[in-house]
């Protein structure tokens, strides 16, 4: 990883979707929906390497 990475910011944008969806919509966490999320931020950190 980046040496100036923000591992804060990271973990914020982990688990932001995951009490949106507690507090605010009621939607389900199941399985498929964290596979999603952490497939999507694992490319993010995968582009943010290779930027």
């Amino acid at each position: 990883m980046r040496k100036d990475l923000n591992i804060e910011v990271n973990i914020d944008l982990i688990w932001g979707p995951v009490f949106y969806r507690l507090m605010i919509t009621g939607e389900v966490i199941d399985s498929t929906f964290v596979e999603t999320l952490i497939n999507y931020v694992l490319e993010g950190f995968k582009s943010s390497i290779y930027s």
